[in-house]
């Protein structure tokens, strides 16, 4: 009979990735997971304790077991307060920069409420223009949404920021 590991005791934000999927790696005669399953791999999507139990149809068996705890890292949300978007190569966009967010929004505004730009990509910032036009020299507001999951509840928030982004020629 082969010995299998199905993997290191391990953590994972479940709520951010869903699902994991375990299997032994090796070839038997016959699957046993905790569940009942007799599948080659058994999808796990909470935290909890694990096994498996292979078989090789002459009465040789062996049984590995994996605890996946639950377990989210915080969220860090940062964004500048000034950009100057005069093509210098430096400083050029007003980007958010943030880890762990599991859906991001983000729209700038003029002081009277005209949206001027908005992108759902984190990684997309903005470049100071609307209508192919370079904005003036101003204050904007910037107004971020953005969900995360709390890692003491492991729940899923729903969070608003709202800034001041300055615009420096």
């Amino acid at each position: 009979m082969p010995v299998f590991n199905l993997e290191a005791d391990t953590s994972y934000c479940f709520p951010i990735i869903g699902k994991v999927i375990l299997g032994a790696g090796v070839s038997a005669k016959s699957y046993q997971w905790w569940s009942g399953s007799s599948d080659v791999r058994e999808t796990v999507s909470a935290p909890g304790t694990y096994w498996l139990t292979l078989s090789n149809g002459k009465n040789c068996t062996y049984t590995d077991t994996v605890t996946i705890k639950g377990a989210c890292n915080a969220t860090s949300f940062h964004f500048p307060n000034a950009f100057t978007p005069n093509k210098d190569g430096i400083n050029d966009t007003y980007t958010a920069v943030g880890e762990n967010i599991t859906e991001y929004k983000m729209m700038i505004f003029d002081r009277w409420g005209e949206l001027l730009f908005e992108s759902t990509d984190i990684g997309a910032g903005w470049d100071g223009t609307y209508k192919s036009n370079l904005v003036p020299a101003d204050l904007y507001v910037a107004c971020f949404t953005f969900n995360d999951i709390d890692p003491k509840s492991m729940k899923k928030r729903e969070n608003r920021l709202f800034s001041s982004v300055t615009v420096l020629k």
